[in-house]
């Protein structure tokens, strides 16, 4: 998990990856990346690994509970 919080500045997406992002997880916000490193670094969050080999994927739980994967 480290190596997710070290390289927070490395987050990025597309276009595309903006209006999926922003429609998987029902936000309204246009800067979807700042959101996510936002959501990342909260000292609440809960975030674990899930998978195995190029299936692991982050999950991430915040404040309301719900699990979403980012």
């Amino acid at each position: 998990m480290n190596d997710l919080i070290e390289n927070i500045e490395k987050l990025h997406t597309t276009e595309r990856g903006v209006e999926r992002i922003k429609r998987n997880l029902s936000i309204e916000t246009d800067d979807v990346v700042a959101w996510c490193r936002e959501k990342i670094l909260d000292k609440d969050a809960v975030i674990e690994r899930a998978g195995k080999g190029s299936e692991r994927k982050e999950k991430m739980i915040w404040q309301d509970q719900r699990q979403k994967q980012i």
